[in-house]
This record gives structure tokens, sequence and C-alpha cells, in this order.
């Protein structure tokens, strides 16, 4: 099941992607509102709209926190000879939650190791082609395709 939230009338919607459409949610709220609530989604089976015709809104619109972990920062440390971090990514989270509340909406991202992008010699930058991917597991995969121009 993968959840959206979306645009409709100036205000922000959730609804359930089948395939290529969106069946709108019967709930009032933003993600946020929608995990902490615990519901089930309900839909309206009957309303169903292309998602090339609806206008994505971003999975979360208004997160508490950001905290920054990166699932592939042992590749950037080895491309760049670079150590990776020594306390594993479940210490971490314990870690920061001991020090913050975290709730659902979220977001923990990291940076990257010395020796990416603008500081390798000759720089590197994205170009047409590449892909920013953010995953969360359970929930969904996320990838943004690079265009320049």
């Amino acid at each position: 099941m993968k959840i959206a939230q979306f645009y409709e009338k100036g205000r922000i919607r959730l609804g359930l992607v089948h395939g290529n459409d969106l069946v709108p949610v019967d709930f009032e709220g933003d993600m946020v509102d929608f995990i902490r609530s615990g519901k089930r989604p309900e839909t309206f089976e009957d309303v169903t709209t292309p998602l090339d015709q609806v206008k994505l809104a971003p999975p979360v619109t208004r997160p508490s926190k950001i905290i920054a972990l990166g699932l592939n920062y042992r590749d950037h440390a080895d491309e760049s000879k670079g150590k990776e971090p020594e306390v594993p990514l479940p210490d971490l989270i314990s870690f920061l939650s001991r020090h913050f509340t975290l709730i659902p909406g979220d977001i923990i991202l990291t940076g990257t190791p010395s020796g990416v992008g603008a500081f390798r010699e000759p720089s590197v930058y994205m170009k047409d082609g590449d892909e920013a991917v953010v995953e969360i597991e359970g929930i969904g995969r996320l990838v943004n395709v690079c265009k320049t121009g």
C-alpha cells in the first residue's frame, strides 16, 4: 500500500496509489496527522484520478525535526578513501532518541563524507540521468532523476 499526499483545491489530501491511479482517502489532515491517528485508510473506491493529473505534495509537509543519516555513506566513504561512521545506524537512532523526542513524520538524514562533490579535484556534480534516492523501509522509495537546463 502506498499513501501519497496531493493538492486538492488549495489543501493537502491523502490518497492511495493503485497502479497509475490515485484513490482519495476519507481523512481530514496530512500524512503526519494520519500516522498519529493510527487509522487504516478508508477510500472512496468509486473515485479515482490518473496520477498524471494529480499535483503531488511532499511526502511529509511539516516535519518537526530533520536529522541527517545516510544509508549509502559507506559507498561515499569508500570512494573518497574516507572513514564511515563507527556507530551503527540503530545505535545512532537510539542515541538521537535519548536527546530528541522522535515522532511520526520526523525525517532523519545524514551528510556526506569529505571528498565528494565540490571538494573533489576536479569537482564532481550531478548530471543528467543521475538519481537522488530516498528510501524508507516498509514505506517506499522516492527516486528523483537529475535533469539540467
